[in-house]
């Protein structure tokens, strides 16, 4: 009887060998090298395997799991009785030496870091090792399976040494062998050329290789793929059966994974209209290799369309596309926009987030999300139409990013920065692709130290990476480029340092890395050119006076005789929530929206907002009242901004929301489109700002900001002025409003006693959050640096570091938050709340088909702060028994509460949930 690699979970199920395992993960890896991995990619690897990097890649993955040979796996000695009894009889048959049971017992007994060393990826590390693999390749297989060992340095482990020792010297070493020789045989190699030692610096590509590993490990491991293996010619022509799954996973890969796809053309054949923006103009005259750009114009200016043809020129690169934003919502937008772009193509793609499932391009798949690795499939068929297409493949966990066209939030690239487990395949798959991040100004300090890190690792990969922003601090520009400039230099001390490379920096412009690992920055000018008018409106008091002065203002400003589109934002949904209120009392049609409402009534709210004011509206009035949600990426045009004061740099993107489809002539006249054209003058944008009794800023003006970034942004000269700005020039003053605004150390410099303890409180936050993001993940050159000096795949501290802890159920850890953030679920079982879900909990608990999940999810609604505290208080005592079992994860990290208890807390209403003390007022 042959060694087993898969098995089944039915009692009647058949082992699979595994040599056969072996041999389809090399034939799996050589479709990724021809088809997934990245040009710039295969340029880093390539080197380390010798003159046949693609049999020399085949053979790393192909030997991935040879510690399967080991009677702890082959009979599973370290699982509970009852789980042993079906693998007796392989491992007798086998008729190998066993360990004896007091050895299994004290196994047992063993931590979770001791019982790693005795899994299969790390003995399968210390078998290549004794055949004098280089020690690099080890420990790119002894991660595979999403830890790497932790140092096994300690007394205890020498019973596991022993072990291994033991079978070294008995007939499981010629097993071993006779498996690397079927192995050698069918790939045409002996030892596949691998390079000794790593360059200097090159550590780093560990775990990218890992990633590689365990993406050519899954798929081979899939279900159906494995049922389609011709085994009758494994056992005559291991060559021949080779080459037989080399076809078969060349065709599968193609459907359910895919390949990277780039639009072809001129500018005008990829969006219907010429690059008549200067940034776009840039675009289409230069060319566009590896590194890393960064696009800082005004809002309006073309930017994705600039990232997207910087993408599409260059097919030869072969790199997937990553298009990250800030929000739910913006991915959302986005995501409609990318699969208009590829509309005429056949690509496959996936939206990434918590609540993607929502999304309508799911509707036309009857798959669920799937399981990974060996027990689980992970295939569905697809529908094979042009356009942008869904695969299950991409639902399961950590494999979104995988997809040649992936859409989400930030967080689900930013987390490629954090330790977790199977992190080296969100970075592979990263590094795989044309990252394009937008609205990167929105970032807080936990996420630039998450972004600054993996550009590091990005820049070592060379993939080609693209930040989009209207106001970005010069400072988080430098910060961005040194990063990635370090990672493309492989972390040489000696690089140069790129500040004096920016001195001829001046806003708007493109700042791009070279080919010789320096900077290049190119100053445009703006498509539009024009002056926004600016009232800073000061009001005495907060909460109910400040609401009221709100509404009153917004009352007066409008004109029932004009169709106006009035905007009004603000901090925060409890003020949102008031405001909307006190304007329906005034007679207004008030859209409202916020985060504090179902996923359905955001939608519909959406959708409403962009069908009276986004790019396609036609002539209509408008009055809403929105939080932050308003304030990016969402392509929508108002005549009239009354906002809350904030950050300068939200608040010129703020500014953006206005007569975004205007434009401005040579002349300073503006060209309005026809269902406009009653617009006079130049867009006005009004400020509220809460004052005190003494005429300053209200001791809780400034939520959910820091005190210090609001009170920057009122009064430095370049920024509000006090105040006293009555007008921002596009572009001309962005740039100098936002460095004006942006706090920093040097503040302290020349800070009163007033201020400096503002000062002092803010930057005690940012250099938390920093130090939080920096001891949740390991930077590129820190590996790098370390493999050098502790170059082992089981004593290496720093590789162990990258796959400690577990990934987030939600997206909080790449966001530092002011207390916890639930997504609750609010159900009523009588049907009478429309906005409720209408199932009982034990339904909504039994539900496990993907219509059903996500209808439940349509009814989520995430929470923060004190709201937590009383609802989780409340919705305890009825959770259903088992709930943290349900098989979808969504619906395990979802708290359940009945409207009923609700009562005294919040009421679910069509503004959404609404704290009781707000209703009341």
């Amino acid at each position: 009887m042959e060694a087993w690699g898969k098995y089944g979970n039915n009692a009647d199920s058949t082992p699979y060998p595994l040599i056969a395992h072996l041999l389809d993960t090399a034939a799996v890896s050589t479709v990724l090298w021809d088809s997934w991995i990245s040009n710039p990619v295969r340029d880093l690897i390539a080197p380390l395997f010798g003159s046949d990097p693609r049999a020399g890649i085949a053979l790393l993955a192909g030997s991935h799991d040879l510690g399967k040979l080991d009677p702890l796996f082959q009979g599973q000695l370290l699982m509970p009785s009852s789980r042993r009894e079906k693998f007796a009889r392989f491992i007798a048959d086998l008729g190998l030496p066993v360990p004896n049971e007091d050895l299994v017992n004290e196994f047992s007994k063993y931590s979770q870091s001791l019982r790693g060393h005795l899994r299969h990826e790390a003995l399968s590390a210390h078998i290549l090792e004794r055949r004098e693999t280089p020690r690099w390749a080890c420990a790119v297989i002894a991660g595979h399976h999403g830890r790497y060992q932790s140092d096994l340095s300690f007394m205890q482990t020498a019973r596991i040494r022993q072990h291994r020792k033991t079978l070294d010297d008995n007939d499981w070493n010629r097993l071993h062998n006779h498996h690397l020789s079927i192995l050698y045989e069918a790939l045409g190699v002996n030892s596949g050329g691998l390079r000794e030692s790593l360059p200097l610096g090159y550590g780093a590509v560990i775990p990218i290789l890992t990633g590689l590993v365990v993406l050519a490990d899954w798929f081979a491991s899939d279900e159906a793929f494995v049922s389609s293996a011709p085994l009758e010619k494994l056992q005559a022509n291991p060559r021949s059966y080779l080459n037989a799954r080399t076809v078969q996973a060349e065709t599968s890969l193609d459907r359910y994974l895919g390949r990277p796809v780039h639009k072809c053309g001129e500018f005008k054949d990829l969006f219907t209209f010429e690059a008549d923006r200067p940034v776009q103009e840039w675009a289409n005259e230069v060319s566009h290799g590896p590194g890393l750009t960064i696009v800082a114009v005004p809002t309006g200016e073309g930017k994705t369309e600039t990232a997207l043809w910087i993408h599409s020129v260059r097919p030869d690169l072969n790199d997937g596309l990553m298009f990250a934003l800030p929000t739910t919502a913006t991915a959302d937008a986005m995501f409609d926009r990318i699969r208009t772009f590829f509309e005429d193509t056949k690509a496959l793609a996936h939206l990434t987030h918590g609540r993607a499932i929502l999304n309508a391009f799911y509707a036309e798949s009857a798959a669920s999300p799937t399981g990974i690795c060996d027990e689980d499939s992970a295939y569905a068929d697809v529908d094979l139409k042009t356009g942008l297409r869904p695969s299950s493949w991409f639902s399961g966990p950590h494999r979104g990013l995988t997809a040649p066209v992936t859409v989400g939030t930030c967080d689900q690239v930013l987390a490629a920065s954090l330790s977790h487990k199977y992190l080296p395949l969100r970075l592979a798959s990263l590094a795989n692709k044309h990252v394009i991040l937008d609205e990167i100004h929105t970032y807080d300090p936990h996420q630039q130290r998450l972004l600054v890190r993996l550009l590091g690792w990005l820049g070592f990969c060379r993939s080609r990476v693209t930040l989009l922003s209207a106001t970005l601090p010069r400072q988080r520009l430098i910060e961005c480029v040194d990063a990635y400039l370090e990672g493309w230099n492989r972390f040489d001390e000696n690089a140069i340092s790129i500040n004096n490379q920016l001195a001829d920096y001046v806003y708007p412009a493109v700042v791009r890395t070279t080919p010789e690992g320096t900077l290049d920055s190119v100053n445009l000018t703006s498509y539009r050119t024009y002056v926004h008018e600016i009232i800073v409106q000061p009001i005495k008091g907060i909460d109910d006076a400040f609401d009221r002065a709100t509404a009153k203002l917004a009352h007066d400003r409008w004109d029932p005789g004009k169709n106006q589109r009035v905007a009004l934002i603000v901090n925060t949904v409890n003020r949102a929530q008031r405001v909307a209120h006190l304007l329906r009392e005034m007679g207004h049609d008030v859209l409202l929206l916020h985060s504090r409402m179902t996923a359905n009534q955001r939608a519909e709210a959406t959708s409403k907002l962009m069908g009276r004011c986004g790019k396609k509206a036609g002539q209509g009035s408008i009055m809403f009242v929105s939080t932050q949600i308003a304030e990016s990426s969402l392509d929508i045009d108002v005549d009239l901004l009354i906002t809350d004061i904030a950050p300068m740099s939200s608040l010129i993107q703020r500014f953006g929301r206005q007569w975004r489809h205007s434009q401005n002539s040579a002349d300073g006249n503006w060209v309005h489109p026809s269902h406009l054209q009653y617009r006079s003058g130049n867009p006005l944008a009004i400020i509220l700002v809460s004052m005190n009794d003494e005429g300053r800023l209200h001791d809780h003006g400034h939520y959910p900001y820091t005190r210090a970034e609001i009170n920057k942004t009122l009064n430095e000269t370049a920024a509000l002025d006090g105040g006293n700005r009555t007008e921002l020039r596009i572009p001309g003053d962005v740039q100098a409003a936002v460095d004006a605004a942006n706090v920093s150390w040097n503040d302290l410099v020349s800070a009163n006693d007033e201020s400096v303890g503002e000062l002092t409180n803010h930057l005690a936050r940012v250099v938390s959050a920093a130090q939080t993001a920096k001891f949740a993940g390991v930077d590129a050159s820190s590996l790098a640096v370390d493999w050098r000096e502790a170059s082992h795949w089981e004593d290496n501290s720093t590789l162990h570091q990258m796959t400690v802890g577990t990934l987030w159920n939600d997206e909080a850890v790449t966001r530092m938050r002011e207390g916890e953030t639930v997504q609750v679920l609010i159900y009523d079982p009588s049907g009478q709340n429309p906005y409720a879900l209408p199932y009982f909990a034990d339904s909504i608990k039994a539900v496990s088909g993907k219509a059903q999940i996500k209808e439940i999810l349509g009814y989520v609604i995430p929470v923060s702060g004190v709201l937590v505290r009383d609802l989780r208080t409340a919705a305890q005592p009825l959770i259903p028994s088992g709930w943290e079992n349900h098989p979808s994860p969504l619906i395990q990290s979802l708290l359940p509460i009945p409207v009923a208890s609700l009562a005294g807390i919040a009421e679910l209403t069509a503004d959404g949930l609404v704290k009781t003390e707000m209703r009341n007022k």
